[in-house]
């Protein structure tokens, strides 16, 4: 049937309508099955990723912890040496500004709870060790009357906090490390 001016010709209503019915089905369907496939997967490949961030994490975390126990090590030595008379003063600090810098995302990224606290704990060590290292070096450089018993106390205390740091980063935090990166290859 003509309509208006021109030589248009509309489909009749019945046309249209038997069309209409199974497009709508087919794109409910697709929006059904296929939206909650493309959210499973974005799903899994973000989990994915953030299980690798983490285990990246992990591993320079646990890098940072054996490169101060090497410092630890180090720092025993020398403070052993202070009762026998070799008032040397440590001219190195800790290494806090990795852990500082790791362990803000790895709050972010990590579940694990008990590592995170380990960790910080450490961490917190290591930044309190730093502060006697400078305070022994503020002690050996004022050369006044009663400096040889502060570099002996100082030592003592310095000595207590390494122990302090080589139970967590040898006792304490290796098993954590082991178990959460066990986890996250699952």
């Amino acid at each position: 049937m003509p309509w208006g001016w021109c030589c248009v010709t509309l489909p009749t209503l019945a046309t249209d309508w038997s069309q209409f019915i199974p497009s709508v089905l087919a794109t409910l369907i697709g929006v059904l099955v296929g939206v909650p496939v493309v959210l499973a997967v974005e799903r899994h490949r973000d989990e994915k990723a953030r299980r690798g961030e983490e285990t990246e994490v992990l591993r320079a975390a646990e890098e940072a912890v054996a490169a101060n126990l090497a410092l630890c090590a180090q720092l025993t030595t020398i403070c052993n040496q202070v009762p026998a008379g070799n008032y040397d003063t440590p001219t190195f600090s800790m290494e806090v500004e990795m852990l500082d810098a790791l362990l803000p995302r790895l709050a972010q990224l990590s579940r694990d709870l008990p590592l995170i606290r380990e960790l910080n704990n450490f961490r917190y060590q290591l930044h309190h060790l730093d502060r006697k290292l400078d305070d022994w070096v503020w002690v050996r450089r004022t050369r006044t009357v009663g400096t040889l018993p502060l570099i002996v106390q100082g030592a003592a205390s310095v000595l207590g906090t390494v122990h302090v740091l080589e139970q967590s980063g040898k006792q304490t935090l290796p098993p954590l490390f082991t178990a959460r990166l066990r986890a996250l290859r699952k």
